[in-house]
């Protein structure tokens, strides 16, 4: 087989079908390392959680291809773990399921080995292309999120409903929606096991549209009794967990008033994940006439 025609071997690859497993984590208003959205210094890994996913990958040209993803995360953060006094004193937390579709490109830094006799166009010198591909990506998605939060009893209820901020009450926000669109950016690399098989790493940033993520946005609800009046007392309980540095109840918790949330920034969401990839060779190459 000429040089030639055995660069042209990706074509015959074009699709691939791949699975993900891993952990997943936030960023948002809760928990934290620091109270600044930075992934690098506010990263959690005892928070993490499971993370799935399933994708598609289409190759357009040799270095640039397009994946669909669906992909399943459990997020978690409590102000317990937190590494900031004010964080600890407030005392949210929350978890929630993630469900993600999302579409991206992919970008290789150099081509991707197909089986074991790729060598270089170059006559003169031949090489054998490396085990290893490495690529950028980014796209678009949307989910779906539902979070919940943990009672003084140690249940977790859904929080959306409960308006826990006056969602839709007089003189709060408006309600906001359980689902919103991300920003997927993240880096990977495979090791090509053959010409079908390849295993790899991948980390993905997930920067999102909304802020309710952890249900934790604005400010404290200004009126306590009609927050308690419209949604009830658990719907109270959950608004405001304020405790003093002795752990008991707060003397500011109901007083509607301070800083809930940061509603300057949005959440985020990240995936650390192990794939497996198969590619489904779909015809035979056409021979050169020369």
């Amino acid at each position: 087989m000429t040089s030639t025609a055995k660069s042209q071997e990706w074509k015959k690859y074009r699709h691939e079908l791949g699975g993900a497993i891993g952990i997943a984590n936030y960023m948002g208003d809760l928990g934290g390392l620091s109270e600044e959205a930075n992934p690098l210094t506010n990263y959690q890994f005892s928070n993490s959680r499971p993370a799935l996913g399933i994708s598609y990958r289409f190759r357009i040209i040799e270095r640039l291809s397009l994946r669909t993803n669906v992909l399943y995360a459990r997020l978690f953060a409590d102000d317990a773990t937190a590494n900031s006094d004010s964080r600890k004193n407030r005392n949210l937390n929350f978890r929630t399921s993630v469900y993600e579709i999302s579409t991206q490109l992919e970008y290789y830094f150099f081509k991707e080995r197909i089986g074991f006799n790729y060598i270089s166009e170059s006559a003169k010198n031949p090489v054998v292309s490396p085990l290893i591909a490495a690529y950028f990506f980014g796209g678009i998605g949307g989910f779906f999120f539902n979070p919940e939060g943990k009672t003084e009893d140690g249940d977790w209820e859904k929080l959306a409903d409960l308006d826990t901020e006056g969602q839709g009450l007089p003189g709060g926000p408006s309600d906001y929606s359980s689902f919103s669109v991300a920003i997927p950016l993240g880096i990977g690399i495979k090791y090509i096991l053959n010409d079908k098989w390849s295993i790899g790493i991948e980390y993905g940033l997930r920067y999102t549209f909304t802020d309710y993520l952890d249900d934790v946005s604005g400010n404290y609800y200004s009126n306590s009794e009609l927050l308690l009046q419209e949604k009830g007392a658990l719907a109270l309980s959950l608004s405001d967990k304020r405790v003093s540095e002795n752990g008991n109840p707060s003397p500011t918790r109901y007083n509607g008033k301070g800083a809930r949330g940061n509603s300057d920034r949005m959440d985020a969401y990240m995936f650390s994940v192990i794939t497996v990839n198969y590619r489904l060779k779909t015809g035979k190459q056409k021979r050169s006439r020369f």
